[in-house]
């Protein structure tokens, strides 16, 4: 991931990599400010197996700390600035060893333009590590926290390996021609790094694209959401189907703007959402998987051109919420059945995932 990234700065070093509000930072920039944060948690000695709390507004200091935490071989954990001091505490108590965060301090470390500056505190021993190397596809790449059905937080840890594997089918998804086509690609971040779905359109900057990050909705309204795309020409989308209908009922017309790929899923999908977004310009990717899989184990392409029209029909029936068949490679989804016994406690009826 960061590899790709540092090619594309070497490559194009003014090519517009991150956008929050009206701060910017080309691929030079937003590389130079990952590397430079790198050095000062490794100064901490952060390395493999650390995991790093993130506890960041909304903006673009989370994705340069999430780059710099990669750099470093460790995991992020992203916390939202917002969420009661309780929970922010029984998150980072048991999960982090490192926290990074906002400071006023004269000293601070430089963030994105525009934004405070940032300070790594140790929580935690350093983790024992086998070697003294860079991570491995083994090692942990991110902590996401789930509420399951308790309300009370679940780490969730993905290793680098399934990470690398999630971006590679996004990158090989974006090379067929009539998912997105050619020209720049703008992808809108409007999910809270909180939800794993938010890595999607962050693993899009290895492909060169430039990342948007939507308003805070919690400050604002759809209407926000609906300029940001428009004034910035995004075209990608990224969201659950809550969103997406909040945006569409707010006066979005997808028709009208420079969108031609949405990607939807993480919800029951209503097929009036798909059908509108759906066009001749723009396609639709409908992908399912809990935060274990990495983001998604199935996803399947909708469009309304001629070449995909029959791949359409099945993905959007009649009535119902469409449904998706393809796995992300090298993931099995499999329905459990009374009489599985590899499906450990799963009951009748449960989807799993395996590895075939």
């Amino acid at each position: 991931m960061t590899d790709r990234i540092n090619d594309i700065a070497a490559r194009e070093p003014h090519r517009s990599a991150l956008r929050a509000g009206e701060a910017t930072l080309d691929y030079a920039g937003l590389t130079a400010a990952a590397t430079g944060l790198r050095d000062l948690l490794r100064a901490h000695g952060v390395g493999p197996e650390d995991v790093v709390a993130t506890v960041l507004p909304r903006g673009g200091n989370p994705i340069i700390a999430m780059l710099a935490v990669w750099m470093c071989g460790a995991a992020y954990m992203p916390v939202d600035a917002k969420w009661p001091e309780a929970r922010r505490r029984l998150v980072i108590d048991r999960s982090a060893t490192v926290v990074l965060e906002e400071s006023a301090e004269a000293g601070a470390h430089p963030g994105m333009p525009g934004e405070a500056g940032l300070r790594v505190r140790r929580t935690a021993a350093a983790p024992e590590r086998a070697n003294d190397g860079g991570a491995t596809e083994r090692n942990l790449a991110y902590v996401i926290h789930t509420s399951g059905s308790t309300g009370t937080p679940l780490a969730v840890g993905v290793e680098f390996g399934s990470m690398h594997n999630y971006a590679r089918y996004l990158l090989d998804l974006l090379a067929q021609p009539d998912v997105h086509g050619d020209g720049d690609l703008r992808v809108l971040l409007s999910a809270d790094l909180s939800f794993d779905a938010s890595l999607r359109p962050v693993l899009l900057l290895a492909a060169g694209a430039e990342l948007v990050v939507a308003p805070d909705l919690t400050e604002g309204s759809w209407q926000d959401h609906i300029d940001c795309i428009a004034a910035h020409r995004v075209t990608v989308l990224s969201g659950v189907p809550s969103w997406y209908s909040g945006v569409l009922s707010a006066g979005f017309v997808p028709a009208d703007s420079a969108v031609r790929l949405a990607f939807i899923g993480g919800e029951a999908v209503p097929n009036g959402v798909v059908r509108r977004l759906a066009s001749d310009r723009c396609a639709v990717v409908v992908q399912y998987g809990p935060t274990e899989t990495t983001v998604a184990a199935t996803g399947e392409g909708c469009s309304t051109t001629a070449s995909s029209r029959r791949r359409s029909a099945k993905a959007c029936p009649a009535r119902g919420s469409a449904c998706t068949r393809t796995p992300v490679s090298p993931r099995r989804p499999m329905v459990s059945r009374p009489t599985c016994t590899w499906a450990g406690q799963a009951s009748p009826g449960d989807t799993c995932t395996i590895r075939p």
